[in-house]
């Protein structure tokens, strides 16, 4: 049981400070020129785009490999998906005190960030539920020589994991530099998108937790925070340099996708 707890306070470590660390670059980088915040929303998109591919490829694309016999747990991964949308944007809607204050750009508010960490929230509580069911069953099989890293399957993934949580902690920060979020309130979105890491390890520790619902929330999420991002890339003249930032943020979290899978060279 003890290293259990050691596993899960390395596992929130490697979750929160990265995560910080992402939130927190945003504010370095874009200062108080709204040119370069706007080519960070850019590189956010693209972020947000390879994570939208990512999480449906673990909802199992919303079990569509089960045709029309899936069943209920079918029928609730599917309407999951859809009702998380909805509410997403019927929160946004009754917390916004504006609607589009300019042409081509959409308002942002305190609670859009929250819904946006949020989002990732339910992302990271499906992470946690899958490293937590790992931690479990490595304790059964090998009690005595187990540790995070072999858990999680090798450095590769382990490497993975943070960089994925810097990423995702960058498009909350730039959503909190875009509102020029006090330093207790841009910690209070890092909770809310770390914590639900550590909620799921917890339960995973005690009770099988299928995960797949969890991923499809937050595929969800990420088309909210995709309409959020891209109305305010609508400068002609900087098209081009949008869409190579884009691209950069795709690929940053498509390499991500790659040192979790070629664990075999760490």
């Amino acid at each position: 049981m003890s290293g259990e707890l050691i596993n899960s306070a390395q596992t929130v470590l490697a979750t929160l400070i990265p995560l910080y660390a992402g939130i927190f670059i945003p504010f370095l980088i874009a200062g108080k020129s709204k040119f370069r915040l706007t080519v960070l929303m850019a590189a956010a998109s693209g972020i947000m785009f390879w994570s939208f591919l990512d999480l449906m490829n673990d909802a199992a694309l919303l079990d569509t490999g089960q045709g029309f016999g899936g069943g209920l747990e079918h029928i609730l991964l599917v309407g999951t998906f859809a009702a998380t949308l909805l509410i997403l944007f019927w929160l946004d809607q009754v917390s916004s005190p504006t609607r589009g204050e300019r042409r081509g750009a959409i308002s942002l508010s305190y609670a859009t960030a929250l819904l946006v960490a949020l989002g990732i929230g339910f992302h990271s509580l499906g992470e946690g539920v899958e490293i937590g069911s790992l931690i479990v069953y490595l304790y059964t099989i090998a009690p005595t020589s187990s540790s995070l890293i072999t858990a999680i399957g090798g450095l590769g993934p382990a490497a993975a994991y943070v960089f994925h949580k810097f990423l995702e902690g960058f498009v909350i920060g730039v959503f909190a530099t875009a509102l020029k979020t006090s330093f207790a309130r841009s910690l209070i979105l890092g909770l809310l998108a770390g914590l639900p890491t550590i909620i799921g390890l917890a339960v995973a520790i005690t009770t099988p937790v299928d995960a797949t619902i969890f991923f499809a929330i937050g595929a969800a999420a990420v088309l909210y925070i995709e309409y959020k991002l891209i109305p305010n890339l609508t400068r002609r003249d900087s098209a081009m340099l949008y869409i190579v930032v884009f691209l950069l943020g795709f690929y940053l979290m498509y390499l991500a996708g790659l040192f979790h899978s070629y664990t075999t060279i760490f």
